[in-house]
Formats: structure tokens, sequence, C-alpha cells
């Protein structure tokens, strides 16, 4: 081989070995630095023979009232960013949305998702969010335990970074 074939294939394994490793930085920045928040579940336990042990999870944020302002006859689009602004609730270590923004608020905590299926509730347009955070992979043994406990109320924890990106760190039950 000459010199120049062989610098090619070194750069360009170094660079594949790049991608790899600041695709798995970027995806454990908000477990790294992010804010740790509790979100109430709604889980349901599948299991896949190609996925593994899981619980699909649905929060009470991942249903969203569609702003009076963006109410012009349309639906929102499909896979549209938005950002959810969270706050405390009263009186809980949970955190429920406050508000749904095309643009990430420029104080306070929020966490980033995508729209889905548009509907209505009582005549109120509603959009469907995810977050990336509603599938919890666990051990066989882990997996069977959240199963055996899928009738009490669970809780989320999160860890949301500054940009509103959000890992799911765990569930425990309430």
């Amino acid at each position: 081989m000459n010199k120049r074939l062989t610098l090619g294939l070194v750069f360009a394994a170094s660079f594949q070995v790049c991608v790899l490793v600041g695709m798995y930085i970027s995806a454990q920045l908000p477990l790294w630095f992010g804010t740790e928040i509790s979100l109430q579940t709604k889980p349901v336990d599948p299991r896949s023979l190609f996925r593994g042990n899981y619980a699909l999870l649905s929060y009470n944020i991942s249903q969203q009232a569609v702003p009076q302002s963006w109410q012009d006859g349309n639906a929102i689009p499909n896979a549209m960013v938005v950002s959810i602004a969270l706050e405390p609730a009263a009186a809980s270590e949970l955190f429920v949305g406050r508000g749904m923004y095309k643009k990430k608020p420029t104080s306070g905590l929020f966490i980033r998702g995508r729209t889905g299926k548009n509907w209505h509730r009582q005549g109120a347009p509603m959009v469907d969010v995810s977050y990336g955070i509603e599938a919890f992979f666990a051990p066989k043994d882990k997996a069977i335990a959240l199963e055996n406990q899928l009738n009490h109320p669970h809780r989320a924890v999160i860890m949301v970074n500054a940009d509103g990106r959000a890992r799911l760190k765990g569930i425990v039950s309430n």
C-alpha cells in the first residue's frame, strides 16, 4: 500500500470513531450536567424479542393543549420541535407542564419534545408530544419487578439539560 492510501484509511477510521464518541457524549450530557426532575408516569409493560425488556411510559406532559395563538384552523405539523415549560407541582416533588412554546423559553426549566398526533378533548385542540424518554429498558429481573408494580403509581426520574434535552434516569414507585 502506498502512503496516501494508508493515510486515507487511518483518517476515515479516526473520523468514524470521533463521530461515534461525539454521539455518545451528546447523549450522556443530560445525565452528567442536567437538572433532576420527577414526572408522574402511566406505564404499560410490553416485551419485544428485538428490543428486550422495557416499559413504555406516558407522562402527564405527553398531551398538551394547543395554545390559542397557534390555532389558525390547521393541524400542528408532525415532528415539530416544541418546548414545554416545567414547574414544581404544589405540595409535591413532581413537575408539571406550564405551557408549550415554539422557541425555547429564555428562563426557567423546560423540556424539548416533538409533536405527534393532533386530537380534540371536549372541543379543545390537543397535540401529543414525545420527548425521547418514553421507553425504560431494564434487565430481566428489574423489568419483572417493575411489571409486578405496574398497578401502583410511579414517577420517572428525568435529567433535563439546559437546552431541554432529557434522559430517563430511572423509575421510582410512589
